[in-house]
């Protein structure tokens, strides 16, 4: 249960909403054919719990705090990154409290305005 269907980055938060998505895991990479959507792997908004279904055990994953961020496996690099390859971090999982901005394919995420690469207050 979290924002979805789709992933997020910092700067493109827009077009999700709140539920419960049942995903098949998926190698998506934007923009370079035989896409398959919504994306598998990235950083998810709102997260508050997932389960988990593999080969193995199914196992769940709940989350207590509120503004948490799932980073799901890490999508694969396109071809041609251009500025839309920001740096993830290690591991398969993670729990973040912010995540990057995501470029465009002319512009560096900390030149996309307001919510790119560096933090306006108001």
């Amino acid at each position: 249960m979290g924002d979805g269907p789709y992933r997020v980055w910092k700067n493109r938060e827009q077009g999700v909403t709140l539920g419960v998505w049942d995903k098949v895991y998926n190698n998506t990479i934007t923009g370079q054919g035989g896409c398959v959507y919504p994306e598998f792997k990235g950083y998810f908004s709102d997260f508050y719990w997932m389960r988990m279904d593999g080969a193995g055990q199914p196992f769940t994953v709940v989350c207590a705090n509120e503004d948490v961020y799932l980073r799901l496996f890490t999508p694969a690099e396109p071809v041609k990154t251009y500025n839309t390859a920001p740096a993830f971090p290690g591991g398969n999982i993670s729990f973040m409290q912010g995540i990057p901005a995501i470029g465009t394919k002319s512009q560096k995420p900390e030149r996309a305005g307001a919510f790119g690469g560096e933090e306006h207050v108001l």
